[in-house]
């Protein structure tokens, strides 16, 4: 029964994990250079660390029964609001209540959040089709609380995220058109409607995203410092990059948080048109992957759980790149398995894990 299982693994998707992982920390190592004392810091062996982490509980997540975790999917995501409201408790870091502080790391718990609410969803539209508008008030509900908390602590990027992913999940569930239509008639009339509301670093965001063609120098060097910096990165890259390491924007530190939210700036500055080519690529056999088989199941809760964790990483991806050249507000939002960040790297991996169980699974779970 043992190779028999082992026989089942997705050796190709768990190679592209793995691809990922390493390009990744090759990049943190480079992003990590501190021109003013001439020395790198120690953000690499750190990722590697995680990465151990994060790949423990990704062969343990193999092993588990995902059936077995749909039972508790609705005390797990109780426990996800918990958390995030504990959050709200303690001390902003960087301008967001959005860490737990541990003495020797800062749990980010709106990371682990985001794939318990995907298994909720999941649970509840597996045993709930939606058929007619008041069918939607359920899954409407389970989002409406989380996104309270995330915008509360705030962040924005995140809270997001939970549209698309909720909109894909439900078109793959049988949705009518016209319910989703409507569904996102109302989200589009929300974005404006919310300004008002948005903390101040979130308007400048908004601000410099709007005068992205039209910027002043003194835009350039104040609220939209940090995406100018980062299009001069991806620019300079060309084709072929200017080689590992040898990033002027990189190296000069000009780019600010180039090790986590703009490690694309980076890959693209050094490695160019080709490096960045090769991680999209990669996203998107990723992707692929984890559906070719998963959609196989023939077990409604393991579809949905799949879709909603492949549409939630390839969103983050879509979205992180976007905001590295100008395509979309800047957000905060990490590349998922590049980007420097414990809890964002090891929730990557425990979703992906799930994944590979769905597919895994494929005749009674």
């Amino acid at each position: 029964m043992k190779t028999r299982f082992w026989t089942r693994i997705d050796w190709p998707m768990t190679a592209v994990i793995l691809a990922l992982l390493a390009f990744g920390v090759v990049n943190i190592h480079s992003a990590s250079y501190i021109p003013q004392e001439d020395v790198y810091a120690r953000f690499a062996p750190k990722q590697a660390f995680w990465i151990g982490i994060g790949l423990a509980g990704y062969v343990f997540t193999v092993f588990l029964n995902y059936r077995k975790l749909g039972r508790l999917a609705y005390p797990l995501y109780f426990a996800s609001l918990l958390a995030l409201a504990v959050t709200l408790l303690f001390p902003p870091i960087r301008g967001a209540r959005s860490w737990i502080p541990l003495g020797v790391m800062n749990v980010q718990t709106s990371e682990a959040a985001k794939i318990l609410i995907i298994l909720a969803l999941a649970r509840f539209l597996s045993d709930r089709p939606p058929e007619r508008l008041v069918d939607y008030v359920g899954p409407a509900l389970l989002l409406a609380v989380p996104l309270v908390l995330l915008l509360a602590q705030p962040d924005l990027g995140t809270a997001v995220l939970f549209g698309p992913v909720a909109i894909v999940m439900l078109f793959v569930r049988g949705a009518k058109t016209k319910h989703l239509l409507i569904l996102l008639f109302v989200a589009v009339q929300v974005v404006p409607l919310s300004y008002p509301f948005l903390k101040e670093h979130q308007k400048a965001r908004l601000r410099s995203f709007v005068s992205i063609t039209n910027m002043t120098e003194g835009q350039a060097l104040g609220e939209s410092y940090q995406g100018h910096q980062s299009r001069i990165a991806v620019g300079a890259g060309g084709l072929l990059g200017r080689g590992w390491g040898q990033g002027t924007q990189n190296r000069g530190g000009f780019i600010p948080d180039r090790h986590d939210d703009f490690i694309f700036s980076v890959i693209c500055e050094e490695w160019g048109f080709l490096g960045a080519t090769l991680v999209l690529g990669l996203h998107f056999l990723l992707a692929f992957l984890c559906l070719a088989g998963a959609d196989q199941n023939r077990d409604v809760f393991g579809r949905m759980l799949a879709v909603g964790i492949v549409t939630l990483n390839g969103c983050q991806v879509l979205v992180n790149t976007g905001m590295t050249i100008g395509l979309v507000p800047i957000t905060g939002l990490t590349l998922p398995l590049v980007s420097y960040g414990g809890s964002s790297l090891v929730t990557s991996l425990f979703g992906l894990g799930l994944v590979m169980n769905v597919k895994m699974r494929p005749a009674s779970g």
